[in-house]
C-alpha cells in the first residue's frame, strides 16, 4: 500500500498558497534530493510484476486525514490516518528538513508548532 502524495482535495481547498501544500511539496522536494522516491505508489504493480507475480491489480481508495468526511467508514478511517501523520509528523519532517534541506532546527520547530494538535 502506498499514500499518494501530494494531499490534494477533491474539492479545491486545498490550494498550493496553505501551509499543508508547501509542507508537503518540501518533504517530497527533500526526499528526492535524498535519492528517495516519495510516491512509488503508481509504479508499485510494475515492481511486483518485475519480480515474477502475475495478475496484479490495483485499487484506489479515497484517504481523507480528519473528521470532516459525512461517511461513517471514511470518517473513522481519516480520523487514523491523521493520528498517524501527527505521530511521525515530527520525526519525518525534522529529518528531511534539517539534514536535507539544511534548515535550521529552530525555523523548522517553529513550522511544527503551526500544525494543529491533534
Amino acid at each position: 500500500m502506498d499514500l499518494g502524495s501530494p494531499f490534494y482535495s477533491e474539492d479545491g481547498s486545498l490550494t498550493n498558497d496553505t501551509a499543508v501544500y508547501g509542507w508537503m511539496t518540501d518533504l517530497l522536494n527533500a526526499s528526492r534530493k535524498f535519492e528517495r522516491h516519495p510516491c512509488p505508489g503508481m509504479e508499485l504493480a510494475g515492481y511486483l510484476q518485475d519480480a515474477g507475480f502475475q495478475n496484479i491489480r490495483t485499487r484506489k481508495f479515497r484517504m481523507p486525514d480528519g473528521s470532516w468526511p459525512k461517511d461513517r467508514f471514511l470518517k473513522e478511517i481519516g480520523r487514523w490516518n491523521l493520528l498517524q501523520i501527527a505521530e511521525g509528523l515530527e520525526a519525518f519532517t525534522m529529518r528531511l528538513y534539517t539534514q536535507i534541506l539544511e534548515r535550521n532546527p529552530k525555523e523548522v520547530q517553529g513550522l511544527l508548532d503551526l500544525a494543529p494538535s491533534v
